[in-house]
């Protein structure tokens, strides 16, 4: 039990500062003020075709974001899982 408790904990650390690096890059994005539709992050040819055009200097941070939010989202589903599970665990046993 205090594994699964220790493994939670671990888990939801490491969610958090996934998800604070990804929130400084989104506000170094608004400062640059780079403007685009949420589901472009998501499509690499769609970043091609209506972004890295208008934004070609600032390809990198883009570039940067999206794999952040990537990772942010998997290790959000990742941790959610693994929670449920672990809960599962705990109360069934």
């Amino acid at each position: 039990m205090a594994f699964a408790i220790i493994l939670a904990i671990v888990f939801l650390f490491m969610n958090l500062i996934f998800r604070v690096q990804l929130l400084k890059t989104f506000k170094e994005m608004q400062r640059r003020r780079i403007e685009m539709e949420w589901a472009w992050l998501f499509d690499r040819d769609k970043r091609e075709q209506y972004i890295y055009p208008r934004y070609e200097d600032e390809r990198p941070l883009i570039e940067r974001f999206s794999g952040q939010l990537r990772r942010s989202l998997r290790w959000g589903a990742i941790v959610f899982v693994s929670l449920s599970t672990l809960a599962a665990i705990l109360i069934f046993t």
